[in-house]
């Protein structure tokens, strides 16, 4: 028998096995009926201050899509329900001397800033950024699947 017989099954099952053993494909989307209904978007913002204090008159700006929100960093905090420690501190990069957050962690759920979260399906890109005059403090960028 002819070995190109057998080439073609072969590279078949590769491709097969490659597909279903292969975790870092993204964007994979498996729809079914009635999958274009919009979704409400559930999720959290999380800020982490470790090494540096974060300026009192900072704000967090939450970008999602098209649309983006702001809110100080002090009702961030608040918010978020968590301890937080207020101290004097520099940050001689930007020039800040004066009082700020320091260390700690904090959740506020997306749903507090006003933003639409009633979505198509599709993937969406969410945004936070936490900014004091003009200097970006902070900037990390998410891929959401709805």
């Amino acid at each position: 028998m002819d070995r190109r017989a057998y080439v073609f099954p072969i590279i078949s099952i590769f491709i097969i096995v490659a597909l279903f053993l292969n975790p870092d494909i993204t964007g994979l989307i498996i729809g079914t009926e009635g999958s274009s209904e919009i979704k409400h978007l559930s999720a959290k913002v999380r800020i982490t201050v470790s090494d540096i204090i974060i300026p009192e008159g900072s704000v967090v700006t939450v970008s999602l899509g098209n649309q983006s929100s702001s809110m100080p960093i002090k009702e961030f905090i608040e918010k978020s329900g968590e301890e937080y420690e207020f101290k004097y501190d520099q940050i001689p990069e930007i020039g800040y001397e004066g009082y700020g957050y320091a260390e700690g962690h904090y959740t506020l759920d997306l749903s507090e800033f006003d933003l639409d979260l009633d979505l198509e399906p599709g993937e969406y890109t969410l945004v936070t950024e936490i900014s004091y005059e003009n200097f970006v403090l902070s900037n990390t960028a998410e891929e959401i699947l709805v």
